[in-house]
Parts: C-alpha cells; structure tokens; sequence
C-alpha cells in the first residue's frame, strides 16, 4: 500500500510537467487476482514444503494436458485434453486437499489428508502484486 501511494504521489508531480501525457504506473488496469498467504510451520507440521504446496496448485490449475501428437500430411499437430470436470475456482481453492504419508510407532506408513485452510490464508490481490518489480530484495514500482 505505501509503494502504491509514493507511486501515485509521483505519478502527479510528473503530471505537472509540462510535455509529459498518459503518464501511468499501471493500476488503471486492475486485474483480480488472489494472494496465498503460507504458514510454512503450519505446512511443515502436517508434512509439507512450500515446494510441494506450490507443485500440486500449479498443476491442478492446470486444466489442459497434452496427450499425443498427430502428423497428417507432413503437419504435426497435438491433442489436448481439457479436462474441467474437478476445476480448482476461487471459491474452492481452500478445500484443496493434500495427502501427506508419514511413519507410526512401529514404522508403518500412515497417510493424512490436509486442506489448504489449515495452513494458509487467501487474500483479495490485484495488479499491484504482479507488477511490483523485486530486485535484490527490494520492491520497485515503476511510472511512465
């Protein structure tokens, strides 16, 4: 919020230069998104890494797997299955359950299932996030 109103204030003063138009700094176009706030102990302590959080979301979003190619008269072409049957939305994204395998007393593998809501929060994001500029640690915005 505070890197969003320096980058208004300054966005103003170079409205003052004479010259200068459509000055922005990109949150005229604000895109809806959704931010995924991560408690790694929580994650740990039911037996996941972030790594494993992010690689299962990732590929549950992802609704189209490509099953084949096909060449028919010198063309290749691929087949796409689109399968929207079980979609992760906004709505239930925080159901999303993990099966986690762990050992008991005597050895044996013991398997659990944990949803994404025990270990993390969901936050209405926009634009910002994704054009806010990380170098070396620190965070940029940029106004044109």
């Amino acid at each position: 919020d505070t890197l969003l109103a320096i980058s208004e204030d300054v966005k103003g003063m170079l409205e003052q230069v004479e010259g200068l138009e459509e000055i922005t700094n990109g949150q005229e176009e604000q895109d809806p998104g959704i931010k995924i706030a991560l408690d790694k102990d929580a994650a740990m302590r039911n037996g996941l890494t972030v790594a494993q959080i992010y690689s299962e979301l990732a590929s549950a979003l992802t609704t189209e797997k490509t099953a084949a190619s096909l060449t028919l008269e010198g063309n290749e072409y691929s087949v796409i299955i689109v399968d929207e049957s079980d979609m992760l939305t906004a709505e239930n994204l925080m159901d999303y359950t993990f099966e986690t395998t762990s050992k008991d007393e005597e050895g044996n593998d013991v398997t659990e299932e944990h949803k994404l809501s025990e270990f993390a929060k969901k936050e209405d994001a926009t634009a910002l996030l994704r054009s806010t500029e990380k170098i070396r640690q620190d965070r940029f915005r940029s106004v044109q």
